[in-house]
């Protein structure tokens, strides 16, 4: 356990630091792009999200599985499932060319160079995002976390003003991230072996896949078609204030989405090997770090949410509903704890299909119907359908496992503990003197998340916490 809990603590390190830089770097190019400019940008990349989910076959969640479970050399096998992309990217291009043409017509938005640069951003995101895969399955999550959230993000805060001295426009942020996917894309083929070609296993792959595949479209799909759907219902710039929405709610599910990939591993040979009672114990432990950090953060960032937009400018308080909304959302999807992770990883993915299933007919419905009438209407159907899916998640592990996120004892601990965190986060607020607001919140933070350790109802939170300072203040 001290290993994992040391691997987590420098993938959450590398995570955090890289999500400040995500978060400037947003901050960043939406003052700087506008509005208007920066959904554009959002429009591409919301196509890219969704080609991207219908190009990953599935398999990178099952590489993880594989890597985890079997004895063959991690290189071979990740050699394999490129190979498998590649074979299916030459038979599926026609079709992608064509459609991505279309959607670029109906939107306004066709012309060579944005057809290139998204069909550039799907096949260097779709290899990327199988070498991150291949390194959570590897357990070197803290290698991944690194290069993904850290390095990726220091490369886009120094080229996008290089890039955009020259642009000036919504291409400045696209071209920052196809330079710094490529340089990924480039440590992911310095990883690869030759093989020889083995239809045999690629249908084994296929036939392992899909259920990992049709949960990724059923997930993913109306998150990333959404940008696209609010571009044709309102305005580029109202697919800013849902982008920077989507963009900031990612603070929410930051910590959940570490430790998740961190247990993912896990998960999956705690259950091969039936041991029920070491998933409970890392499931809860999981849930309470995740909650203690992550609940301060959200809650400033709500409280806070006119003050962060008005930095960027007046145009974007008018979004604060919308992206009030999104965050709201995104911290009760990481709140129940990692639900989906253990459903994928003990083989009862048809749990996550029905999830899946409800959560773009939830999506799409109220989309469809809300989209067209309101400017938050997008949002507001985003954040219900991730609502929906988590509570029938949170019913099904604790129907199938008896496992639950948190004990009654603590659930009521961390809410009444967070009610003056709140409170003093609305008094923060009241501070004109930026210098003395941003440090008096800080303070606030750092003071909430320690005492929430200091003070839990568990002793082994109390340990951890003590453990941690003690190895980190001698250095």
């Amino acid at each position: 356990m001290s290993s994992i809990a040391k691997k987590s603590f420098k993938t959450f390190i590398w995570t955090f630091v890289g999500s400040i830089l995500g978060f400037l770097f947003q901050i960043i190019v939406a003052k700087y792009l506008g509005p208007d400019e920066y959904g554009r940008a959002n429009v591409l990349l919301g196509l890219n999200g969704t080609f991207l989910v219908f190009l990953n076959f599935g398999l990178t969640t099952l590489i993880v599985k594989e890597a985890a479970i079997t004895k063959e050399s991690p290189e071979i096998i990740l050699s394999k499932f490129a190979d498998l992309y590649v074979l299916l990217d030459l038979l599926t291009f026609p079709l992608v060319f064509y459609l991505l043409k279309r959607l670029l017509e109906k939107a306004s938005m066709y012309n060579f160079i944005n057809i290139i640069i998204v069909l550039l951003l799907i096949y260097l995101n779709q290899f990327s995002n199988l070498f991150s895969s291949y390194l959570i399955g590897t357990r070197k999550q803290s290698t991944n976390a690194f290069l993904r959230n850290f390095l990726s993000r220091i490369l886009n805060l120094t080229i996008f003003f290089i890039i955009y001295f020259f642009i000036g426009n919504y291409l400045s942020i696209l071209i920052v991230q196809i330079i710094s996917l490529f340089l990924i894309f480039l440590l992911f083929l310095l990883k690869l072996k030759i093989t020889k070609i083995n239809f045999k296993y690629f249908i084994h792959i296929l036939r392992e896949a899909w259920q990992f595949y049709l949960i990724g479209i059923l997930y993913s799909l109306y998150n990333n078609i959404s940008k696209y759907l609010q571009k044709l219902f309102v305005s580029d710039k109202v697919v800013g204030f849902l982008s920077l929405g989507m963009s900031l709610s990612i603070i929410g599910v930051m910590l959940g989405q570490v430790l998740a990939n961190i247990m993912m591993p896990e998960f999956a040979e705690s259950w091969y090997k039936k041991d029920f009672k070491k998933i409970d114990y890392f499931f809860k432990k999981v849930s309470r770090y995740n909650a203690y950090i992550i609940l301060p953060i959200v809650l400033f960032v709500v409280t806070n949410i006119e003050k962060i937009l008005g930095f960027l400018s007046e145009d974007y308080k008018k979004g604060s509903l919308i992206v009030s909304i999104l965050l709201i959302s995104s911290f009760f999807n990481s709140f129940v704890g990692p639900n989906g992770t253990l459903l994928n990883m003990s083989n009862k993915q048809k749990y996550e299909v029905f999830n899946g299933i409800a959560l773009i007919a939830t999506g799409w419905g109220l989309g469809l119907i809300l989209g067209p009438r309101f400017e938050w209407g997008i949002a507001l159907s985003i954040a219900l359908s991730i609502i929906v899916v988590n509570i029938l998640k949170f019913i099904e592990v604790g129907v199938l496992y008896k496992i639950y996120p948190y004990s009654l004892k603590n659930f009521i601990y961390l809410l009444l503990f967070n009610i003056p965190v709140f409170f003093s986060f609305q008094f923060a607020k009241m501070i004109e003197n930026m210098v003395l607001y941003i440090l008096v919140n800080i303070l606030i933070l750092i003071f909430t998340i320690i005492s929430i350790f200091y003070f839990s109802t568990e002793n082994e939170d109390r340990k951890f916490l003590k453990n941690l300072m003690r190895k980190y203040l001698k250095h």
